[in-house]
């Protein structure tokens, strides 16, 4: 390639970093790129795949993170109804009752 590129292959995260560019001239320029190496979201939901509750208790589901870059934003959704019910990592209910029962996801975005 010609000698103003810079190519990098088979990127890690630990390439993420800034790059600079100086032109050589009387008064010397540089130029400064920020490069953030995009990582897939990997999540999970703490309290296991099924949950069973009484009526009028309460409970608080979790999601955690454990990787992704930049970190993701996390949502939650009720799958029967397809809207977001909640945004961070926890969703909170309670005093529960039938009409709450149902599938809940966490999802997870960051732009990958």
């Amino acid at each position: 390639t010609d000698e103003t590129s810079l190519i990098l292959k088979q990127v890690r995260p630990s390439d993420s970093g800034f790059f600079s560019c100086q032109i050589s001239s009387p008064q010397p320029r540089y130029i400064q790129h920020k490069l953030q190496i995009r990582v897939k979201p990997v999540i999970q939901i703490d309290e296991g795949a099924e949950i069973i509750l009484e009526e009028g208790s309460y409970v608080n589901l979790t999601c955690s993170i454990l990787s992704g870059t930049p970190e993701p934003n996390l949502t939650w959704r009720k799958e029967t109804q397809g809207e977001i019910v909640g945004r961070g990592s926890r969703l909170n209910f309670g005093p529960v009752t039938k009409v709450d029962s149902g599938v809940y996801s966490c999802l997870a975005d960051n732009g990958f």
